[in-house]
């Protein structure tokens, strides 16, 4: 949390929430810095964050962990669907 603030601080980000879960439970949760810096209100634990193009990569490393751990589909069926999927 330190280091964050700092960033906060030093205006690399305006900033941040913070959740961290442990053994399946919210074990810590917290909203640093502001939402919007043109009106400086600051940023709340339920703020919505527009992360555009970021949901792509979430979602594709989300799929390939269930892949791994044989919860989604399996690599077969996967280079049915599509052509240029790796050997």
């Amino acid at each position: 949390m330190r280091a964050l603030r700092r960033d906060i601080e030093a205006g690399q980000l305006p900033g941040a929430v913070i959740g961290i879960m442990r053994g399946g439970k919210l074990a810590h949760l917290e909203a640093v810095g502001i939402r919007d810096p043109a009106t400086r209100e600051p940023l709340k634990t339920d703020s919505i964050f527009s992360i555009a193009s970021m949901t792509k990569a979430m979602t594709s490393t989300a799929i390939m962990l269930l892949v791994e751990e044989g919860a989604c589909c399996s690599p077969t069926r996967c280079r049915n669907i599509c052509r240029r999927w790796p050997s």
